[in-house]
């Protein structure tokens, strides 16, 4: 006899598609997730293996950017030409990352041009829309490093760029002063308005509302130059062809990061705004008597910086160690402090709030790593060597050279004894640093140093100056000493101390604590100041390159 099968009532199967239905409800959102999840991460393995690729692509491609100069950038290059040139693979699943290798474009910053040492490299889709950013990639010495910039959001469709802090948005909410569409800073109460660029500190003195630049003066005077050896007119003054030659080589990417800026050097009798009679562009200058005038409080030095106001035809205005301004010819030499425009799509996403013990740090402009080498650092940047305290003055593919901080402890000297008035292993302020100096080094510290070039001068013996120094008059030594133009050649608290650069045929230079050169025969006794040039193949071990933490080396 056949068992009589229960059939399901109607409640009973509406109770199991309820279930059914909750179950599904639990269960999807999660399989949606994991489908998701599973996106993601395979979009997030193929970024980072675009990002091996392109550093692989310019490693391989160093020649192309400079050969053994190494500096310059990468022309835009499809994934394609990755997926052909590296061992990056085609997509395993159409449509994970948005698109197919042919609809992805890695692009350059629109600012870059091919003399450029850092590439901003970004990833966009077939629709334009950026997608996410690759990183800052460096071909420099030979050497191709890269920082990630920011962090991969959202889901697949929406992997664009992460909102970065524009340092304008910052710097324009302090308080400030308006005059026209140029808003100073209203001193006193140190604000928030400190940028750490290319390794110096700089401070903001005000941004124009129009075109959301800001204007940036060098926090201390960066070395000692005669404005000129005739005119008080700045543009094609000294001052002028040093800011935008030397000074200039020594900043990072200028063309990225630096508006090319209207300067007005009018004559002018007072601080009363000047007119634009005389005005010149240029991507570095100094301020002049107004601008100064404005945010004077927090510029105060110990030396005395030249302004770029003329006085009459023959003087020019100028800061002097007490704060206040006066004039003087324009022979004579005073300190530089520098001032630059910073674009207004300038971003920092490195930290910082601004003061002067923790300054705005700008997007891609960071300090040294351990690993990284010393010479794709900046001027400016302090640096161990030998028990002592040094500054970065230059870099080069051959070279890093450094300048002590200070005079050597106790040591004072002649510059000869007998005829010799030019900086040489004979005479005797050469002997001291080539022979005993050097021999006191540890064999670990000698190999780090190379022989170079020293140029004695880039002054001519009217106070002109040149940009390059004539082959015939340069030095090939290990240890030199200053040369007026150099770098942070600036006195120090230790005293005197002798330069390379000749005052007369009979006199050699020193610079005295109070900022004054004078002319010495060579029997003066006076300080030394070593300068050194460390191999492009030594390393940093640790430290950020400031003055209490500067950079050790391996």
């Amino acid at each position: 006899m056949f068992n009589k099968i229960k059939a399901f009532t109607l409640i009973e199967m509406i109770g199991v598609i309820i279930i059914i239905g909750m179950l599904l409800l639990i269960v999807f959102p999660a399989t949606v997730r994991l489908i998701k999840g599973n996106a993601e991460r395979k979009f997030n393995q193929y970024y980072d293996l675009i990002e091996e690729a392109a550093i692989l692509y310019a490693k391989n491609r160093v020649d192309d950017l400079g050969g053994v100069s190494g500096t310059g950038c990468i022309e835009d290059i499809t994934l394609s030409d990755l997926i052909s040139e590296t061992s990056l693979k085609e997509f395993d699943e159409e449509g994970i990352v948005c698109g197919s290798p042919s609809e992805f474009i890695l692009s350059e910053y629109d600012d870059i041009d091919s003399n450029f040492d850092y590439v901003d490299i970004r990833i966009r889709n077939n629709k334009g829309k950026l997608s996410t950013e690759i990183s800052l990639i460096c071909v420099k010495g030979k050497k191709v490093s890269y920082s990630k910039l920011i962090e991969k959001k959202g889901s697949c469709d929406k992997y664009i760029a992460e909102a970065k802090n524009v340092l304008y948005d910052d710097i324009s909410k302090l308080t400030t002063q308006t005059d026209d569409n140029i808003n100073y800073f209203v001193t006193g109460s140190n604000p928030n308005n400190y940028v750490l660029y290319s390794g110096k500190l700089w401070r903001a003195i005000g941004y124009n509302s129009n075109n959301k630049t800001i204007k940036l003066v060098s926090n201390e005077v960066v070395t000692l130059l005669p404005y000129d050896n005739t005119s008080s007119e700045y543009y094609n003054s000294n001052v002028d062809v040093w800011l935008n030659n030397k000074f200039l080589s020594t900043l990072r990417t200028p063309d990225l990061y630096l508006y090319n800026d209207n300067w007005n050097y009018t004559t002018v009798s007072n601080s009363n705004k000047p007119a634009e009679t005389n005005v010149i562009q240029s991507k570095v200058g100094l301020l002049n008597y107004y601008e100064f005038n404005k945010v004077k409080d927090y510029l105060s030095t110990n030396y005395n910086w030249w302004l770029s106001s003329m006085a009459s035809s023959t003087n020019t205005w100028y800061v002097t160690n007490s704060n206040s301004v006066s004039n003087m010819q324009v022979s004579n030499f005073l300190g530089i402090r520098p001032s630059i425009v910073l674009k207004s799509n300038i971003t920092y996403i490195s930290g910082g709030t601004g003061t002067e013990d923790n300054p705005y740090k700008l997007d891609g402009d960071t300090t040294g790593n351990s690993g990284s080498f010393l010479n794709t650092r900046y001027a400016g940047e302090y640096v161990m060597f030998a028990g002592n305290k040094y500054r970065i003055i230059e870099t080069n593919n051959n070279y890093t050279r450094l300048i002590s901080d200070n005079t050597l402890d106790s040591i004072t000297t002649i510059f000869d004894n007998t005829t010799i008035n030019t900086y040489n292993s004979g005479a005797k302020i050469g002997k001291l640093l080539n022979e005993e100096w050097y021999n006191n080094l540890s064999d670990t510290d000698k190999s780090k140093l190379v022989i170079a070039d020293f140029c004695p001068s880039i002054f001519n013996n009217t106070s002109e100056y040149t940009i390059s120094c004539p082959v015939s008059n340069t030095i090939n030594i290990i240890v030199g000493i200053p040369k007026i133009g150099d770098m942070y050649t600036l006195p120090t608290a230790s005293g005197e101390y002798w330069t390379l650069s000749n005052f007369t045929d009979e006199l050699i230079n020193t610079i005295s604590v109070n900022g004054t050169i004078s002319g010495h025969s060579i029997d003066y006794v006076s300080g030394v100041r070593p300068v050194i040039n460390i191999s492009n193949n030594v390393k940093i071990a640790s430290g950020n390159g400031t003055s209490s933490n500067p950079y050790i080396l391996q």
